[in-house]
């Protein structure tokens, strides 16, 4: 079994050691970074929730840009990279590649694969979730909250590569994540909204947000278990959200440093523009995800085309937890936007009806 003091140890005695990143973490213009002017910058700008979101991710990220908090002493963040491949599936070749991207930018860090082997021998709190989910992405979210809640350090997906040292984020925060570009409305027009992604995560171990992540996790399950027997709204509604939502409830707790990244440090392009082509001109295999330019206008996603000056990794949308092909991404972004509308306006008639009282 695996021994989670002395997991935890060797990755606090990491924390001490090496030497610092030569890198600098860039600042970037908040708004530019969230495609301000573009046409889904406005489209987003006419929804009033996301308007009142982007309003406070702006600000924390303004009060807590990397260039106006100091480096701590030792690191707030244990220097400990998880990754997460669960199921029958053998690991997709471009996992070798981007692997080695993290390692070599990440010397000195500890580093742990969670594997089905892992995972046997891990007992956690939330497991008899683990063991009822029927959908990998639905495992991985349960798995990945429970390591950083007793764990800490950076938590990233598979199909992440590493462009830059994250040390100096190790040095400055509690928490750290990133927002997804702005998600398009879907067939019928609605406005796009504002993700907070769980596919890179750096945080201390036993941070509320996490601890309320595992709530959220928990008080969901059986309801949205018995509206959505299978498929990626149950994920989405279970598991997902809650993450995005912790987040927005537990970002200005006092006591802790945390921030929300914009779309250009972790995601700086869109699923859209992870093309066959693309890859094969960074040098990686092949496609890992499938490109919906015909589907979507180019013109709606700019400037999540390139990578930035400030882009420290790129998420290449492998989507590895549903079902291939074009259709089945097309209908997981779309019930994504939907499902999130249909969360806002909840949330606004339960505020209606409590200041009607």
């Amino acid at each position: 079994m695996l021994r989670e003091g002395a997991f935890l140890a060797i990755c606090l005695c990491i924390c001490g050691c090496g030497q610092e990143s030569d890198t600098k973490v860039i600042d970037a213009d908040f708004d530019q970074a969230m495609g301000k002017d573009s046409r889904v910058w406005h489209e987003m700008l006419a929804h009033e929730g996301n308007r009142e979101r982007l309003e406070l991710l702006r600000s924390v990220y303004e009060s807590e840009k990397p260039s106006k908090e100091p480096l701590a002493e030792v690191p707030k963040i244990p220097k400990c990279i998880h990754q997460i491949w669960v199921g029958p599936k053998p690991l997709p070749p471009y996992f070798w590649r981007y692997k080695k991207t993290w390692k070599e930018k990440h010397p000195d860090w500890k580093y742990q694969l969670w594997t089905d082997k892992e995972v046997a021998n891990f007992d956690f709190e939330q497991k008899d979730l683990y063991l009822a989910s029927t959908n990998w992405g639905e495992k991985s979210d349960i798995l990945r909250a429970e390591l950083m809640d007793r764990f800490g350090g950076l938590y990233v997906d598979i199909d992440c590569e590493n462009l830059k040292a994250f040390d100096e984020l190790h040095m400055k925060y509690d928490f750290y994540a990133g927002l997804e570009p702005p998600h398009q409305g879907d067939m019928t027009q609605r406005a796009p909204h504002l993700v907070i992604s769980d596919a890179l995560i750096g945080v201390r171990p036993g941070h509320p947000i996490i601890k309320e992540w595992k709530e959220l996790i928990r008080a969901r399950w059986h309801h949205f278990g018995a509206l959505y027997p299978d498929g990626p709204k149950r994920t989405l509604l279970r598991t997902f959200f809650p993450f995005g939502e912790a987040v927005m409830m537990h970002l200005t707790d006092p006591g802790y440093v945390n921030i929300v990244f914009p779309p250009t440090y972790f995601f700086p392009l869109t699923f859209s523009r992870v093309s066959k082509g693309r890859l094969k001109k960074l040098g990686f295999l092949k496609r890992t995800a499938i490109s919906l330019s015909a589907f979507f206008d180019d013109r709606k996603i700019a400037p999540f085309i390139e990578i930035q000056p400030e882009t420290m990794a790129v998420h290449y949308w492998g989507n590895s937890w549903v079902k291939s092909g074009e259709e089945r991404l097309r209908e997981m972004h779309c019930v994504m936007v939907q499902l999130q509308k249909q969360v806002d306006e909840l949330k606004e008639e339960i505020m209606e009806m409590k200041n009607s009282r």
